[in-house]
């Protein structure tokens, strides 16, 4: 499924779901109805008062929010999108108490995943980071080795030019064989002198 299909539908479903909390609000007395609520200020406080207001406009602008993101690609309302659902979630804590717990989760929904995914690539790309690191060091350790090699064979190479040196072979031969120019040859045969 279509990670932002899956983001915005909720959210819009959530938007749905918290006017059935604001129903169930004013049901319950929570909030008052425009017509009533200042008979009542004192019964439901000031997030009742503030929530009576605005916490029913700020569903539906939610639940239209997630289906704009969702058909509009190229529209950026992700700051605008963020900031309005955070104050919707307090004002509906404010005023529908308990009753806007479910909404607040499916409206959050795509906060929490995003933070799910960011959780699995940082894990992976710790993974990854140890198996370059792990690499490195058997490529430098490798490279040890082959310097180590390199100057046994090396010493080898001088063993056997000074030993065919003494017995007097052809420089020429000496350096086809063992692979050291002539100059490298006419050093070793200083030193033996």
């Amino acid at each position: 499924m279509d990670k932002a299909f899956l983001n915005w539908y909720t959210q819009s479903l959530g938007g749905i779901i918290g006017l059935i909390a604001c129903m169930m609000a004013y049901l319950n007395g929570d909030m008052a109805v425009y017509g009533n609520i200042f008979h009542k200020l004192d019964e439901i406080g000031i997030g009742g008062f503030l929530a009576s207001y605005t916490l029913i406009p700020l569903c539906i602008i939610i639940t239209l929010l997630g289906a704009i993101e969702s058909y509009k690609k190229n529209m950026k309302l992700e700051k605008l999108n963020k900031n309005l659902v955070f104050v919707t979630i307090l004002i509906g804590f404010l005023g529908s108490k308990l009753f806007f717990i479910i909404p607040s989760l499916f409206i959050l929904f795509q906060f929490y995943s995003n933070y799910s995914n960011l959780k699995k690539d940082t894990i992976e790309m710790k993974d990854t980071l140890l198996k370059v690191a792990d690499k490195r060091l058997s490529d430098s350790t490798q490279i040890y080795k082959d310097k180590k090699i390199s100057k046994s064979l090396e010493k080898t190479k001088n063993e056997m030019a000074l030993d065919l040196l003494l017995k007097g072979a052809d420089k020429l031969f000496i350096s086809e064989l063992t692979g050291l120019s002539l100059k490298e040859i006419e050093e070793l045969e200083h030193r033996l002198k």
